[in-house]
């Protein structure tokens, strides 16, 4: 045997291996092929049964589809949103251990939830005098005074426990004074300038200065209460030089704390945040001197869901857009088709509403069963709209084709109308139901582990996502495919008639196909590792309200301003022990002094200790005879009455169970997320050390802070899922041809990476809102390069096998035709009518729509682009050298390559 003739026989057999036999193989391939697709064999042959079952039973499954996203739609409509302020901080963060230690601490006295309150932040008008841009004047200290008369004596919350309305200062326990500083520094203030007005000489038992002040002996800390402030220099000359040692005060800061001592519920604590948020901000109250900034839980929550609803105009016009874009499509490819009819235009419209439909009946579902309605669901619909569309499309191009080849191949056949109808509905769901199918199964998959890890939101978010899809799926392949066999038997039927009145045969031509030659591979994952290797994480909060948000001038005082000059630090000892004992006294200490030596500490003076007061009150002797009733009577003075909020006693015998102490830290630094998160793990390390007194510090961005370090991971987490999922459920399907497996792994995980990379190059930052557009754009990249996987390993179904080297190239050839013509134009439209659709969001001037759409347009360019170039140009490369490889096995002489042949 010649050479030749051995790498004939040789290629055969590479051919036998690694291509899918024909209806012709002999019947050992047969055989063989019988085991090694079963489970597609059987996915077929469930699709050509269900065809019978739609085409039977269409009107009746468009009326059930409809009625239930009615029904499911309502109680959306009905379902008010209930967002988790906590919900995108990880599952195993510290913060929730230290959040729910917290929460303990002030459960175990009233037993009604964590504290409540509002912050309120007191501004001068802009005015031209410049007394009145400085709080360190009377009238202007006079109307805070004002601000928190009216908060402490209006505002009632009506008291379960008690059967009566209260105001904050009725309901308030343990965190009344939290102003006090304010109404001291206030009155001595007040006192001083009296003095200097009657030509007096300044009592020097009063000190106004920043950050420690007293009265007649009593010292109290200011910086909790004074902000923007301005320290005098030798070079002023007015009275506030004489009175403090702060020559200007730009802002003051009023903070409302209180237990929930009255049964009341969540609503009625957010209604209560509300009405004095509303109260200052709708003009009710009356200043010439100074406006007032609110901000609470509820308030934040209020914004961030009607940011989301401003989106919602600019949504519906993006469905228009839509859905012009896809009535065009459709009369075009039927026109081409030569099946021009304007009834197709049912088509377009049902293309666009069946996903909307699956994502009613979905959240309806849900909500239902009790799942909380978060906003981040309001993402869903998008992810499905973007798959929902491309698999009608799919759906509908595979009908059009099948229609024009039975028309050129079953002419003079025949056959009744229901019969001809299933027949195609038949044809049409083999050959797009498992590529559907596979593109579902793989985002339920992806969304369902998606769901054990990251966040509550994140967990939210997979949930909708899956069952989204999951009813899409099923909306796909009956009511979709219903609307197909409706409009199939209307134009057969007119069809029917006109041949009937006319006797005129109609004869339909199908356009000429070209073939797809791809001779080159662009190097295109340049900037990709290095985009991705520059992300940085911003949790701005600024990034969740409107344009037109009063939240976003508190926000911006409180990241320049606030934060920057008082980051608290709350540290809980749940273990002090025997106080009675000097060592353990050091023990207490040496926490203490260790939080308030490190570099960004204010040092004692912001220290909030009140064994310090009790030492000073019992005598360092007596502290070391502490007996149990001791504490008890320190805390009934009324000077040391603001104590009790810090301590947690065993009943009437006083022995101490636990308490907190607070400190705080500045620097500039701490206006960027990363250096407080820095700050929050070297309170952690200094915490660590002390486990003996049961230690932790709670810090109120302490969640957040927690995601600089969690989102990256949820990130690769969620990517790698995908490709394993989209991996395992391919191979399943596609039997043993690995090589387009393996092709379509990449092919998404180059999606993922080239979007990470294009975000980070736009100077992108990660937070919870590219998070979760990030979840949605990976499911989105599974769907066309699952379309064009599929339909390439199905394309050598129907394709007679190469017999030698010659016939090789012709064949690769004539199977990527065929997959391109079947999934490329659908793949297009569907790509052009989403982005349509999603652009329409850029008119919205809203952080959120402006990163969902850079993230969807980013990720559906880089599915055409992969899908339609990249898949097809890695194949034609890889079988030139599996090709290579088996004919060196084989000792054989090497050929060309296919790129090149």
């Amino acid at each position: 045997m010649n050479k030749t003739e051995n790498s004939s026989n040789n290629y055969s057999s590479f051919e036998t291996s690694n291509f899918e036999p024909s209806t012709s193989s002999n019947n050992r391939n047969n055989k063989n092929n019988k085991s090694k697709f079963s489970l597609l064999r059987f996915v077929h042959l469930a699709y050509n049964y269900w065809a019978i079952f739609i085409v039977r039973n269409s009107k009746a499954i468009i009326a059930i589809c409809t009625l239930i996203t009615f029904l499911c739609t309502l109680k959306v409509v009905m379902t008010e949103y209930k967002n988790d302020i906590t919900g995108y901080t990880p599952y195993g963060a510290r913060s929730r251990q230290e959040l729910a230690i917290r929460e303990h601490f002030f459960n175990e006295k009233d037993g009604g939830g964590s504290p409540f309150g509002v912050f309120l932040l007191l501004l001068p008008k802009k005015q031209n005098n410049e007394d009145n841009d400085n709080f360190l004047n009377e009238k202007m200290l006079n109307e805070a005074i004002k601000v928190d008369e009216i908060v402490n004596k209006n505002f009632p919350l009506f008291n379960l426990n008690k059967n009566r309305s209260e105001t904050f200062s009725q309901f308030c326990r343990d965190f009344c004074e939290l102003n006090e500083p304010l109404r001291r520094f206030q009155e001595g203030f007040q006192h001083q300038i009296q003095r200097l007005e009657s030509n007096e000489t300044l009592n020097p038992n009063i000190k106004l200065n920043y950050p420690l002040s007293s009265i007649f002996g009593r010292t109290f800390n200011i910086q909790p209460n004074f902000f923007g402030i301005h320290i005098n220099n030798s070079n002023n000359n007015n009275n506030n030089i004489l009175l403090s040692n702060m020559a200007k005060v730009e802002m003051v800061a009023l903070i409302y704390k209180a237990e929930r001592v009255g049964g009341w519920s969540d609503d009625e604590v957010k209604n209560w945040q509300l009405s004095v948020s509303k109260y200052f901000d709708n003009g009710k109250f009356n200043s010439s001197l100074i406006r007032v900034l609110s901000v609470s839980t509820a308030y934040v929550e209020v914004e961030v869901v009607r940011a989301g609803l401003t989106m919602l105009p600019f949504i519906i016009v993006g469905f228009v857009i839509m859905l012009c874009c896809s009535s065009v499509f459709v009369l075009l490819s039927a026109s081409y088709m030569n099946q021009f009819n304007y009834k197709r235009l049912w088509l377009a419209l049902m293309a666009c509403l069946c996903p909307l439909m699956a994502s009613g009946t979905a959240l309806g579902l849900l909500f239902l069963f009790g799942v909380r309605f978060g906003t981040v669901l309001c993402v869903t619909p998008f992810l499905v709209l973007a798959i929902g569309v491309d698999d009608a499309y799919l759906m509908m191009h595979a009908w059009q084709r099948i229609k024009s080849k039975e028309k050129e191949i079953n002419r003079g056949i025949i056959e009744t109308i229901k019969e001809r109808v299933t027949k195609r509905m038949s044809l049409v769901l083999v050959d797009t139901g498992p590529a559907i199918l596979i593109s579902a199964l793989t985002n339920i998959c992806a969304d369902a582990i998606g769901s054990f890890t990251g966040s509550p939101e994140i967990t939210l978010l997979c949930m909708g996502s899956m069952a989204a899809i999951t009813v899409d799926f099923i909306y796909q392949v009956t009511f979709y495919a219903a609307v197909i066999a409706l409009l199939d038997e209307s134009e057969l039927k007119s069809e029917q008639l006109k041949e009937n009145n006319r006797k005129l045969c109609l004869s339909i031509l199908i356009g000429s196909k070209g073939i797809y030659k791809n001779k080159t591979i662009t190097n295109h994952q340049r900037p990709k590792n290095k985009g991705v290797s520059h992300f940085k994480v911003n949790l701005s909060t600024k990034k969740l309200f409107a344009s037109d948000s009063l939240l976003l001038e508190i926000d911006h005082y409180r990241e320049q301003q606030i934060v920057p000059f008082f980051t608290m630090a709350t540290i809980f000892v749940n273990n002090p022990g025997n106080l009675s004992n000097p060592s353990q006294i050091q023990r207490l200490n040496k926490l203490v002094n260790e939080m308030e030596s490190l570099p960004e500490s204010w040092g004692s003076s912001s220290t909030n200790y009140f064994i310090r007061d009790l030492s000073d009150f019992l005598g360092e002797e007596s502290l070391n005879d502490l007996n149990n009733g001791s504490i008890n009577e320190f805390l009934k003075w009324p000077e040391n009455k603001h104590w009790k909020a810090f301590v947690r006693t065993d009943g009437e015998n006083g022995t101490l169970k636990r308490f907190f102490f607070t400190t705080a830290y500045h620097g500039e630094r701490l206006k960027e997320w990363a250096e407080r998160a820095n700050l929050q793990n070297k309170w952690r390390d200094i915490i660590d050390k002390y486990n003996d007194l049961n230690a932790t510090v709670f810090n109120d961005e302490g969640l957040f802070l927690d995601l600089i370090n969690n989102m990256p991971t949820d990130a690769w987490q969620s990517a790698l899922a995908t490709l394993i999922c989209m991996t395992t459920i391919c191979a399943l399907f596609m039997g043993g041809e690995w090589r387009t497996v393996i092709l379509a792994g990449i092919t998404i995980g180059s999606i993922i990476l080239g979007t990470l990379g294009i975000l980070a190059w736009m100077d992108i930052t990660m937070d919870p809102i590219m998070m979760a557009a990030l979840v949605i754009s990976i499911g989105f990249s599974i769907d066309i390069p699952a379309h064009v996987s599929y339909h390439f390993y199905s394309s050598g179904f129907d394709l007679p096998k190469p017999i030698n080297k010659n016939d090789r190239h012709l064949f690769l050839n004539q199977r990527l035709t065929t997959t391109l013509l079947a999934v490329g134009i659908p793949a297009l439209q569907a790509a052009i009518s989403t982005s349509f659709c999603v652009l329409a969001l850029l008119l919205v001037p809203l952080y959120m729509a402006q990163i969902f759409v850079k993230i969807m347009f980013s990720c559906i360019i880089l599915c055409v682009i992969h899908s339609l170039i990249l898949i097809p140009a890695l194949i034609v490369l890889s079988d030139g050298i599996l090709w290579n490889l088996f004919l060196l096995c084989h000792n054989t002489e090497s050929v060309p390559n296919s790129i090149e042949s």
